[in-house]
């Protein structure tokens, strides 16, 4: 029996979650596959920002049970296993990273001292500062243990999603009465802080956090949307700059091709015509190669994939799709794994890549368990 010393890291596509996740899919082979790799141990993976991020982008009533169905087959297969969020690359976070795939900046709303800051002193600042609370309680709250003597003898009160404006509860702890031990000084901030994120490493229990904000004022967009809209912003600024030097090329051709026509329909003797020095035809510009500099954001080696994306718009060789940042997104985990799935079009593109190791590239999920075993018997 030989045994397992490190099993083949694998990372999947968005759509290969969804098309997995069915229960009649036309890949149920590679599910099999999949689901016995890891099983056994042959086989690992992981969800990441990307992945998320795709599953709640439609998160209306209607989607919602395949939403759910995608998060249950994505903690079946990933376990708790995440890639880390992009930026944390660079400071070393590592594959599995303990099921945390979110900016860890984001997780300090949830810290031991965020939730000491956040709970407790916001709650005896607001007491303190109330003219309408006498002034003897006033001052015996400005200590702690006159605080908890205090909480300790008021009535129990039902907490409120509406309580915690900046901060994703779950009703489940609402109903758990953990956030009352709490402020009563009964459960310890690093329990609360574990319970709070509790969902962090479990897609399903996210997911349905998700659905309890929509409709309302989420917390949890800011929490998710804003580092990525950055990178989703630079990435739609550069394409616009593109497409306006093509739509300057484009009217300065036209103005060339109307100013000959003009000239040969008009009536001049031909000496005139003949002694008219006209602009040379209008060639389209030539940018310069990409010279992306996102090492220093997501880590050494992991951005070359952008520039040779941007070079192939620039030479016209592909047209952009919507799709195409997520994928371009999805190749910064290229290092940490030994196969990585993507569109075919993405990965043919990226067979020309000098920067990054193409062969890891597999253009279709059903060529997936046969690399897998290349890969095996090397590994």
């Amino acid at each position: 029996m030989s045994i397992i010393t490190k099993p083949i890291r694998i990372y999947l596509d968005t759509s290969d979650y969804n098309e997995l996740a069915k229960e009649n899919t036309d890949y149920s082979d590679v599910k099999e596959f999949i689901l016995n790799g890891v099983e056994t141990g042959k086989i690992s993976t992981g969800y990441s920002y990307p992945i998320i991020f795709e599953l709640f982008r439609k998160y209306d009533t209607k989607h919602k049970p395949e939403r759910l169905r995608i998060a249950r087959f994505l903690k079946t297969v990933c376990r708790s296993n995440a890639f880390p969020y992009i930026s944390d690359l660079r400071a070393g976070a590592q594959f599995p990273n303990n099921g945390i795939w979110m900016p860890l900046e984001a997780l300090e709303s949830f810290s031991p001292k965020a939730l000491n800051d956040y709970l407790w002193d916001n709650i005896r600042n607001r007491i303190a500062k109330d003219e309408r609370i006498p002034r003897k309680i006033r001052r015996q709250i400005k200590s702690k243990s006159g605080y908890l003597d205090l909480v300790r003898n008021l009535p129990y009160r039902e907490f409120n999603k509406s309580d915690f404006p900046d901060m994703p509860i779950s009703d489940e702890i609402l109903a758990s009465g953990s956030l009352q031990g709490f402020i009563r000084g009964s459960v310890h901030a690093v329990s609360l802080s574990k319970e709070l994120t509790r969902w962090l490493g479990d897609p399903e229990a996210f997911i349905q956090l998700w659905y309890e904000y929509s409709g309302r004022d989420n917390p949890l967009e800011k929490v998710v949307m804003d580092s990525f809209q950055k990178l989703s912003t630079a990435f739609e600024t550069l394409k616009t700059q593109m497409k306006s030097v093509d739509e300057m090329y484009r009217t300065a051709k036209k103005a060339h091709s109307d100013l000959h026509k003009r000239l040969h329909s008009a009536d001049l003797p031909k000496d005139v015509l003949s002694s008219i020095t006209l602009p040379e035809r209008p060639s389209r510009p030539k940018l310069p190669d990409a010279n992306l500099t996102l090492d220093d954001k997501i880590g050494p080696g992991r951005s070359g994939h952008f520039n040779h994306y941007f070079n192939a718009l620039r030479d016209d060789r592909i047209k952009p799709l919507p799709s195409d940042f997520i994928d371009l997104i999805h190749l910064v985990y290229l290092k940490d794994v030994d196969l990585i799935r993507c569109d075919r079009r993405m990965a043919n593109l990226m067979r020309g890549c000098q920067t990054i190791d193409s062969t890891k590239i597999v253009g279709s999920l059903r060529d997936l368990p046969e690399a897998i075993q290349r890969i095996a018997t090397t590994h």
